[in-house]
């Protein structure tokens, strides 16, 4: 298996990777697609300037540690709710099919759960198959599927505390 580290940005960390600045070398080598969404960000820098706690908001780069270059990212989707908390993640196509959303998403919910939280929750889009894979691997259990606000149908995937 790949061997990763998760790193959580900082809000500054957060502002200069969304304002592009010359000062993110200590990033090192970034593969294309790896860095989360624009919008991952921005909802994460407007929750914590909201006074939302940055443990549940400030999203993480997942690094390989041979290579040490970021190849993902993961986040929860904010603070537990009745015990669960959302999670996302997501790694660059180049670097998928490796195990890398595996040891992240496992890293991801022991973090969670190391910080209250009873469940983890991944929703997933059925067809993706590769995803499905993911959190199968990590022991999460499909618990249904509902219509997200977009319109589309995901399937809810739960990981209790062991």
């Amino acid at each position: 298996m790949t061997c990763i580290a998760l790193r959580q940005l900082s809000l500054s960390d957060l502002h200069a990777i969304l304002e592009q600045k010359d000062s993110l070398a200590w990033l090192g080598d970034i593969h294309s697609g790896a860095l989360p969404p624009a919008f991952v960000l921005r909802r994460a820098s407007a929750k914590v300037l909201a006074g939302e706690p940055e443990r549940w908001w400030l999203p993480f780069l997942i690094v390989e540690q041979g290579e040490r270059a970021v190849v993902g990212g993961c986040a929860f989707k904010g603070a537990p709710t009745h015990g669960r908390v959302e999670v996302l993640y997501g790694v660059s196509k180049t670097d998928r099919g490796r195990g890398i959303a595996s040891a992240a998403l496992g890293e991801l919910a022991a973090v969670a759960f190391a910080n209250g939280a009873a469940e983890v929750l991944a929703e997933v889009e059925p067809h993706n198959a590769g995803s499905i894979g993911v959190v199968r691997r990590c022991g999460f259990i499909r618990s249904g599927e509902r219509k997200a606000e977009d319109g589309v149908v995901v399937e809810q995937w739960v990981l209790g505390r062991s």
